[in-house]
């Protein structure tokens, strides 16, 4: 994985995932902002992409995510 950060901005870029493109596209969630739908990775992809890292701030990162979806299921 590669972080790119400036003042503005943080970027994870994954090298190695355990989703395939084709997986993430096909369950992301799509959000529309102004005029422009944009294609979001589920919570399910986005966890298993953070259990690859390795990092501790993606392991904390996991477990809020996992609040986020057990809320959602209400």
């Amino acid at each position: 994985m590669i972080l790119y950060e400036d003042e503005l901005k943080e970027v994870d870029i994954i090298i190695e995932s355990p989703v395939s493109f084709k997986e993430a596209q096909k369950s992301a969630l799509k959000i529309k902002i102004d005029d422009i739908i944009l294609p979001v990775i589920s919570i399910d992809n986005l966890i298993k992409m953070k259990r690859n890292t390795g990092r501790s701030i993606d392991r904390l990162d996991i477990e809020e995510l996992k609040k986020i979806k057990k809320l959602r299921r209400g």
